[in-house]
């Protein structure tokens, strides 16, 4: 199955951490050229530097990028190496919850940071990778999800309900690109 990774190259969103760091180095231990995007520089940096050391034949660009600003999203994929030409995944790992309020305890701050990152953020990025996808006429985009997207519990109602966007997304996609 990763086999098939072998000198394809990945966008991971969130990667400096959980889900996006345990992808990055599993992709690249089976082939895969990275580009890795996260808040947090310092930690890309780091994971940058583990996958060359571990396996130096990997190509590695690392980008700071705030999914939740629609600008930076834009700008982080304009002059990527001539390596990443061709982006075969995308992983739209980038998430958070953000409190455990009751629906109506829940402060409009933590409305705005899930629905940015969790929506938005997929959307806004997948809106920079997938007209490459098209025109190469090939791509695979992974949008990490929850069950919180499919069975919603007490105190996670704004959660569950970006997590429910994210799966509506992925199949509205699927249909649109007739995967």
């Amino acid at each position: 199955m990763f086999d098939r990774l072998q000198g394809k190259t990945t966008v991971i969103t969130g990667a400096s951490a959980g889900f996006g760091e345990a992808t990055a180095l599993l992709f690249a231990k089976h082939g895969s050229n990275l580009i890795l995007t996260a808040r947090r520089e310092n930690l890309l940096e780091k994971l940058q530097q583990r996958i060359q050391e571990k396996y130096p034949k990997i190509k590695v660009h690392t980008i700071k990028l705030d999914v939740t600003d629609h600008q930076a999203v834009i700008d982080a994929f304009k002059n990527l190496p001539e390596w990443a030409d061709k982006i075969d995944v995308l992983v739209n790992n980038a998430g958070l919850a953000h409190g455990f309020d009751l629906l109506k305890d829940v402060p409009e701050s933590s409305i705005d940071i899930m629905f940015n990152t969790n929506v938005k953020g997929l959307i806004w990025v997948s809106q920079q990778i997938l007209p490459r996808m098209i025109e190469q006429n090939s791509g695979h985009i992974i949008n990490v999800g929850s069950i919180a997207g499919q069975a919603a519990y007490s105190n996670g109602s704004i959660y569950c309900a970006s997590k429910f966007a994210v799966h509506a997304i992925s199949d509205s996609l699927r249909i649109e690109t007739n995967a």
